[in-house]
């Protein structure tokens, strides 16, 4: 689901880019700015065009770098002596059930101190 979301607003970025790069009348997409706010954006990137082309490419280079190390890493799999969170003996966890389905007894002493208090 996290993946989806993550394509998801990459492919939206990717569409409102190429709007803004292809279609030269973008500015009439946009409704009627009251506050003027949008001209004084626009004006600002005019007169600093270089800084903020810089800016956007390094933005959407840093992007495609870390989906890139992403996918690389995900191709090189887990390191050998990898230890996650979820591989954990029984015994370290004596409020979860056994592994032949019975409840542990340290679970029910837990259950029967608090429902005698």
């Amino acid at each position: 689901m996290y993946m989806f979301f993550i394509c998801l607003i990459l492919t939206m970025e990717a569409a409102v880019t190429a709007d803004v790069l292809l279609n030269s009348h973008w500015e009439q997409d946009l409704p009627q700015d009251i506050t003027g706010n949008l001209k004084q954006l626009t004006e600002f990137v005019a007169s600093n065009f270089v800084m903020c082309e810089s800016i956007g490419l390094l933005i959407t280079s840093t992007q495609g770098l870390c989906i890139l190390f992403g996918l690389v890493l995900k191709a090189l799999g887990q390191h050998p002596h990898y230890d996650s969170d979820e591989e954990f003996a029984s015994e370290n966890v004596p409020l979860l059930r056994d592994a032949d389905g019975r409840q542990s007894d340290a679970w029910s002493i837990k259950i029967n101190d608090k429902v005698k208090r």
